[in-house]
């Protein structure tokens, strides 16, 4: 979000800003760290917002009390640059009509958007914050809104062809216990 625009937000949609793009850091930092390798997997997306859940929820906890959160499936919009995926010798691409998952953060005082996006940078989201209005640049159509929970993330990584439905509850709890050796 450019000065300019963060000039127009009340003081408590600039502190919601402030708060959200510390956590999103802070998560995107633990999530490249810790997780690496999942950024090179298939479903990253989902299993990003599966996965660091908890943590992200510890670290806003009792802080943003005025906002509500949700899961949110968009389509994107061709990208610059286009990722080319090969699982079980099937190459697929990232675009168009490919699906992406972000969360959506609303201030429940001023109605004003954010999304935190993880793993987007194959759509040239480079940033884990970013207000509504620039989001949807990158957006062709939101296909779903569930409350943030990863229960719907985990329903279609469950359902992925291919994929061991255990194995995200197993990675969740990895990631628990990962961030537990590091004191959180």
């Amino acid at each position: 979000m450019s000065d300019e625009e963060l000039e127009t937000l009340s003081e408590r949609d600039k502190e919601i800003h402030a708060c959200l793009e510390r956590a999103a850091n802070v998560v995107q930092q633990a999530f490249l760290k810790l997780l690496r390798a999942a950024i090179l997997t298939h479903c990253v997306c989902d299993e990003a917002f599966v996965g660091m859940e908890p943590l992200f929820k510890e670290l806003i906890t009792g802080i943003l009390l005025d906002v509500h959160y949700e899961e949110v499936r968009v389509t994107m919009k061709e990208p610059l640059r286009k990722t080319t995926l090969v699982v079980q010798g099937k190459e697929t691409c990232n675009s168009p009509g490919y699906y992406h998952d972000s969360v959506r953060v609303t201030s429940q005082t001023s109605g004003k958007r954010w999304y935190l996006d993880l793993t987007g940078s194959q759509f040239g989201i480079d940033e884990p914050l970013w207000s509504a209005e620039k989001y949807h640049n990158f957006v062709d159509e939101v296909t779903l809104v569930a409350d943030w929970g990863g229960q719907s993330n985990k329903e279609v990584l469950e359902e992925t062809e291919g994929l061991d439905p255990e194995w995200f509850e197993v990675r969740r709890e990895a990631t628990k216990k990962v961030f537990e050796a590091f004191g959180r």
